[in-house]
């Protein structure tokens, strides 16, 4: 009897275990997914990262933006490193990669710099990148003219493209700063693809 009621406690325990495991998996799915739509609310609500960058392609005209980094000053006797970073979700299956980890740059100077990504299945993939700066408090002094992290990418089966990103920093850059971190992070931007590619734990 005592052997009974001890297989039965274990069952019961194994089951909740059980139980407790996927709601950890399916919630870790969810949380991947929803980090696209988060992202930005994230932006609309406090106006960091990429949102400024957003509003000046939106809001200006090409003309506009090339008069304004006409305007600007180079400061030549500062130089900034300025280090890009890429990384891709577990659940997106693409390879991703700075052509140039590093570079030099003279605030007010407008520099260009390539990403390339490819698709690594047979399947057409949507994915959004998330930006983000490091320190934080540099971000409002980066401005992005153009980049891939303003809208989805969208990839064919086995496409390679290469994405650019324009920007520069203004000449207000703190002194202090003087090594600045370009992080971007693709993710999935399709459920059902995402829940598909999601790694098993």
């Amino acid at each position: 009897m005592t052997t009974i009621n001890s297989n039965e406690q274990l069952i019961k325990k194994n089951t909740k275990t059980l139980r407790w495991l996927i709601l950890i998996v399916l919630g870790m799915f969810a949380f991947a997914f929803a980090q696209v739509q988060l992202y930005g609310l994230f932006c609309k609500a406090v106006g960091v990262n990429s949102l400024s960058s957003r509003q000046k392609i939106d809001n200006y005209s090409s003309r506009l933006i090339a008069n304004e980094i006409k305007n600007q000053k180079i400061t030549d006797n500062r130089i900034i490193t300025v280090r890009f970073d890429a990384t891709v979700n577990e659940n997106l299956p693409w390879s991703f990669v700075p052509v140039e980890r590093k570079i030099t740059v003279h605030p007010g100077e407008l520099r260009k710099i390539t990403y390339k990504v490819k698709n690594l299945t047979n399947e057409v993939i949507t994915g959004q990148s998330i930006a983000n700066v490091t320190p934080w408090q540099a971000e409002p002094f980066l401005s992005k003219l153009e980049c891939f992290c303003h809208t989805k990418q969208t990839l064919q089966p086995g496409e390679e493209k290469e994405m650019p990103l324009l920007f520069t920093l203004s000449e207000d850059l703190p002194q202090e700063m003087r090594t600045l971190v370009v992080s971007y992070t693709f993710l999935n931007a399709e459920k059902e693809s995402a829940r598909k590619y999601q790694k098993k734990i």
